[in-house]
């Protein structure tokens, strides 16, 4: 499983009143981040269409091999 650390070279931008209005962080952070988040997407994915082949071939639409097979 991928994880997301800590930021060491974190940077928040601040505007001229002195709010944060933007993070900048180093590449290999970033590239860790998208990692992660796109682990978390596939997850989420995984989780849906587990769902969907527990309720068994007829329940979720499933097609029979033999009616498709020559469409492959």
């Amino acid at each position: 499983m991928v994880t997301v650390g800590k930021f060491p070279e974190i940077q928040f931008v601040l505007n001229a009143e002195g709010k944060e209005v933007a993070v900048q962080i180093g590449i290999e952070d970033w590239k860790q981040l998208i990692n992660y988040l796109e682990e978390l997407e596939d997850r989420a994915v995984l989780r849906q269409k587990l769902k969907h082949l527990r309720m068994g071939p007829e329940q979720s639409g499933a097609l029979p091999w033999q009616d498709i097979q020559g469409q492959w």
